[in-house]
């Protein structure tokens, strides 16, 4: 796992001007672009995506949290305490200053504080938020390892990260607990 912070900060530039690419993630590889309506249609229209399914919002501290949702319950504020950074989707209830375009239209949004050194060092270097999803087309299967990602979506990218692996080859887990108790969305590298 080598990289340079060049390979870094390059890419840092690129998402500040508002390109889109791939990066290796803890979790998968991620099409990741600042947290704006601009790219947040880039990402769509890029990967084919429904608009109404909402893209993940990777944060580079817990900082960032006040600007993106309006309250954190007390079981949230748990999960944050034993999970982050981490694995750990938490879904919150948005805050008013958030694009409906990077929610899909909901009032919740998808929030992931990681925890992996090359992905941590992007983040801080930036510090903003970024959206993510899966590095692949609507309807196929994502990636597990950045070798498995499809050339064409490569192609399309302004940027392209590789040289890293995921740390764990597998999708984050989702939780919502917008109705006071912890709902599994989706059961992905992190069990609770």
């Amino acid at each position: 796992m080598y990289f340079t912070p060049k390979n870094i900060d390059k890419i840092v530039n690129q998402i500040k001007e508002d390109d889109i690419g791939i990066i290796p993630c803890d979790t998968v590889p991620g099409l990741v672009g600042k947290c704006t309506k601009a790219c947040a249609h880039k990402l769509y229209e890029l990967k084919g995506r429904d608009k109404k399914k909402p893209m993940l919002v990777m944060i580079p501290s817990l900082d960032h949290l006040k600007n993106l949702v309006s309250t954190i319950t007390p079981i949230q504020q748990t999960l944050i305490h034993e999970h982050w950074p981490g694995p750990l989707t938490i879904i919150f209830e948005k805050s008013k200053h958030v694009p409906s375009e990077i929610t899909g239209g909901k009032s919740t949004i998808a929030i992931r504080f990681p925890e992996y050194v090359p992905l941590n060092i992007l983040l801080n270097k930036l510090n903003e938020p970024l959206i993510s999803t899966s590095a692949n087309m609507a309807g196929k299967n994502a990636p597990k390892r950045i070798c498995e990602i499809d050339l064409q979506l490569k192609e399309k990218c302004d940027f392209y990260l590789d040289k890293f692996e995921c740390l764990f080859q597998d999708e984050s887990t989702i939780v919502d607990c917008s109705e006071n108790r912890i709902s599994i969305i989706r059961q992905g590298v992190l069990t609770l």
